[in-house]
């Protein structure tokens, strides 16, 4: 178990900036946040460039988050596997934004997975991001969006993600917004009252 534990705000398990070939196998994920905080703690997130990276029967459970009503309305770490890559330049950035391959499970966080672009970077991108996910008493199971384009895009420009997920008892299953070409199969299972998820 690889799990990160700190006072007072969140630290993340796994903080990958522009790598490449790095792979995960066979172990479980998790964090933990002693008194007060604002700050929340992610399983697995990939910043900037990365390119050949896999994520393979990896358990992430019970990452802490932290409601951010008020101050911006959203949710501060808790996600299982984040990418987070936008327009910004320097060492780090110039990676190539290319494949990544995971199979993983995804329990009591507050995003199984989530893919955070901007719409005009990734057109001259290679990207290959192919997810199997099973998501259980998740907020959110996947969550695909990115920030409001500034020039035209293409017409049948395809982002390069797929994923396949399985949501059990998710408060909400899948989350789009502006975000373009992704194909997302879900199948959602519940057997908990809405109030209990």
């Amino acid at each position: 178990i690889f799990k990160t534990k700190r006072a007072g705000e969140g630290a993340d398990v796994f903080n990958l900036f522009g790598l490449k070939n790095i792979h995960f196998r066979n172990f479980a994920i998790t964090g933990e946040i002693t008194g007060a905080y604002t700050v929340g703690t992610n399983g697995i997130s990939i910043v900037g460039g990365y390119d050949n990276i896999t994520i393979d029967g990896v358990l992430l459970y019970d990452l802490p988050s932290a409601d951010r009503t008020g101050a911006g309305d959203y949710i501060d770490g808790g996600k299982a596997v984040t990418l987070q890559n936008d327009t910004a330049s320097g060492p780090g950035w110039d990676v190539e934004i290319g494949t990544l391959k995971a199979n993983y499970i995804a329990r009591g966080c507050s995003q199984g997975f989530g893919f955070e672009a901007s719409l005009e970077g990734f057109l001259s991108k290679a990207v290959s991001v192919d997810v199997d996910l099973i998501a259980e008493d998740c907020f959110v199971a996947v969550t695909c969006g990115a920030g409001e384009a500034t020039g035209a895009i293409p017409v049948g420009v395809d982002s390069g993600v797929r994923v396949n997920a399985m949501t059990i008892n998710c408060q909400k299953d899948v989350i789009l917004g502006r975000i373009h070409g992704v194909t997302i199969d879900c199948n959602i299972v519940t057997t908990k009252s809405a109030a209990a998820r």
